[in-house]
């Protein structure tokens, strides 16, 4: 633990293990969203799979495979 915490190389390597974990989660905050709004827009019924898809940046497959209830 002295390393992380008091030597200079240690506490930047641990800056840079929090940052990725920071970064991944964040993803995954993003990535259920867009799905959350996938599944709000598709439930409206006024746009097409390919539609919903484009509007929220989500690969068309996702999409189908939450209608599919993947």
């Amino acid at each position: 633990m002295r390393y992380f915490k008091e030597d200079a190389k240690g506490v930047t390597d641990m800056c840079k293990v929090v940052e990725e974990l920071a970064l991944e989660i964040a993803e995954e905050e993003i990535g259920k969203n867009r799905k959350e709004s996938a599944l709000k827009l598709i439930g409206t019924g006024k746009l097409t799979l390919e539609e919903v898809a484009d509007s929220i940046s989500l690969p068309i497959d996702e999409v189908k495979a939450l209608v599919n209830g993947a």
